[in-house]
């Protein structure tokens, strides 16, 4: 199934405004479609790009990662002690280097030291939104692959966890990984179907439908997310987009106008503004 060439105003703001990503200490991400590794667009050798991105460290820091690296590979350490090394790992990554894929690895292998289906999902959430707006096909799809295994883990401790469900689905719907994009749609359905009140359900089965084609029932969707959460700015702005695209410029101006409201972001807020401006005319 060929994918949409779909991309909405608020990845497209975002893209551009994210140049860099910023982490703390728990994994918290905002990230850029700019990368520093450049992997071929059909592979991915994380070794490569490890080696590659450690190469770009100045002699000391690079001796830094070195001896922490070599820390986590020790056997006779403790497992508390190999998780904290991984996290440090991490922490350089986001913090220091400022390098989204080694950030990322080492965040991913932290929580599969720990094994504990509240870190491994929360984890895979990350990777989920990251791969969202990567552009690069080697890079996405290794996201998806480690989204997919933090999301199954979490799943393996608690086959009840929704949340680790629902970004299973998202991995499968957007990650490239499956065939069959229905199979994340179905993951996806289970949830909602259970819970009418998820909005997070509610919101990928929009994202699902706006990807598909199928406009009115993205409405239906996403006007369902505004309603449980009425401060949710991707959904009023998905909403506005979607009610634009059914040549609907009434409600597409209602949302627009409703999502100036919710963000902060000075640069976003132009940009939506000027939006709003040329949808007036």
């Amino acid at each position: 199934m060929k994918k949409p060439q779909l991309i909405t105003l608020w990845v497209a703001i975002f893209s551009a405004v994210l140049i860099y990503f910023l982490a703390d200490t728990r994994g918290t991400i905002k990230q850029s479609v700019k990368q520093n590794a450049k992997p071929t667009l059909h592979s991915l050798s994380l070794d490569s790009v490890l080696t590659t991105e450690k190469n770009k460290l100045p002699a000391g820091l690079k001796n830094r990662v070195n001896h922490l690296e070599d820390i986590l590979q020790n056997k006779t350490i403790t497992q508390i002690q190999k998780i904290e090394t991984a996290r440090q790992l991490a922490r350089f990554w986001g913090d220091t280097a400022r390098s989204l894929i080694p950030y990322l690895w080492y965040l991913s292998e932290a929580a599969r030291l720990e094994n504990s289906e509240k870190n491994l999902t929360f984890v895979g959430q990350i990777f989920l939104e990251n791969l969202e707006i990567q552009e690069n096909p080697a890079i996405r799809r290794w996201m998806a692959k480690e989204a997919k295994d933090l999301f199954e883990r979490s799943l393996t401790l608690n086959p009840d966890n929704d949340s680790s469900k629902l970004g299973l689905g998202a991995v499968y719907l957007w990650g490239g990984i499956s065939d069959n994009p229905m199979e994340g749609i179905m993951k996806i359905k289970e949830v909602a179907d259970k819970d009418s009140t998820n909005a997070y359900a509610q919101f990928l089965l929009g994202k699902g439908s706006l990807q598909s084609g199928q406009l009115d029932k993205a409405i239906l969707r996403f006007k369902t997310v505004c309603r449980l959460q009425p401060e949710n700015a991707e959904a009023a702005l998905l909403l506005a987009e979607t009610y634009e695209r059914t040549g609907n410029k009434k409600e597409a101006l209602k949302w627009y106008r409703r999502s100036t409201e919710l963000i902060r972001n000075e640069t976003v807020l132009s940009a939506l503004r000027q939006k709003i401006k040329e949808l007036e005319k």
